[in-house]
């Protein structure tokens, strides 16, 4: 975020709040994980470039909303759902979106 001009007031973070949104996680995968797909296809990203694309991609949303969020709440609130993402095991990333996860896959 520092490289597109935005300072993070650290002496806010620990009072910054995190933003109350209307999608869970699983909610918020299955609207944007298709579309998601298909852009790291369409310019042939690996799993962590993608990452870092959407990493970036939060830290843009962050700088474009700042007039509008606190930055630092902006921060934690996308830090809280990393740290939600990594803790949830989501669907299978599937080639086509008619293809089901089989019950007895877990991973």
């Amino acid at each position: 975020m520092s490289n597109m001009g935005v300072t993070v007031d650290n002496d806010k973070m620990e009072s910054a709040e995190i933003q109350e949104t209307e999608l869970d996680f699983l909610e918020s995968l299955s609207a944007t994980q298709t579309k998601a797909i298909g852009i790291m296809k369409k310019y042939g990203l690996n799993e962590k470039e993608m990452a870092v694309a959407c990493a970036m991609s939060a830290a843009f949303i962050i700088q474009q909303c700042q007039n509008d969020l606190e930055v630092e709440s902006g921060f934690n609130t996308a830090v809280y759902g990393l740290i939600e993402g990594s803790k949830t095991v989501p669907p299978e990333m599937t080639e086509s979106p008619t293809e089901q996860k089989k019950w007895y896959k877990f991973w």
